[in-house]
């Protein structure tokens, strides 16, 4: 009995210990805005989830190749560019860079991602490019590496 006696007395005095205080749960308020916020962070996951799987579905590395000047190997090579015409171009004197697909292992190679035949993929970019500018966020152009020489013909 003198066991079960300090058994009840711990136990009241546990229950009576500020320690012990059972949270009660966000209130209303907090509820609503907790979820409304889980309900917007699924729709923008949802939304990158539908770009991701529309527009990558596959990914090339590719390169910029030729050396126009001989700047960079002593001698002067590239692509030779032309317009018009049927064959070779004999007696090139000019030539110019190129892109060109690159090994996997090229440690200067960009990566294009992209998907044939999907049209979705442009529907998906655009949607992304609105909701953008409807928060008020500027997307910037995509800048060509370091590395790339930007030519005019």
């Amino acid at each position: 009995m003198l066991v079960g006696v300090a058994v009840v007395a711990a136990a009241m005095y546990v229950a009576g210990s500020s320690a012990s205080q059972v949270s009660r749960g966000p209130t209303a308020k907090q509820f609503a805005a907790l979820t409304k916020q889980v309900k917007v962070l699924t729709h923008e996951n949802k939304v990158v989830f539908g770009v991701l799987s529309a527009c990558m579905q596959g990914a090339v590395p590719i390169n910029q190749f030729g050396d126009p000047t001989g700047s960079i190997s002593g001698v002067d090579q590239g692509y030779v560019y032309a317009t018009g015409g049927t064959g070779p171009v004999l007696g090139v004197t000019s030539y110019t860079t190129g892109l060109d697909v690159t090994s996997s292992s090229d440690t200067g190679a960009l990566w294009i991602t992209g998907s044939t035949g999907n049209t979705k993929c442009r529907a998906k970019l655009v949607g992304v490019h609105l909701a953008a500018a409807k928060a008020g966020i500027k997307l910037q152009p995509l800048r060509p590496p370091s590395n790339f020489a930007v030519h005019q013909h």
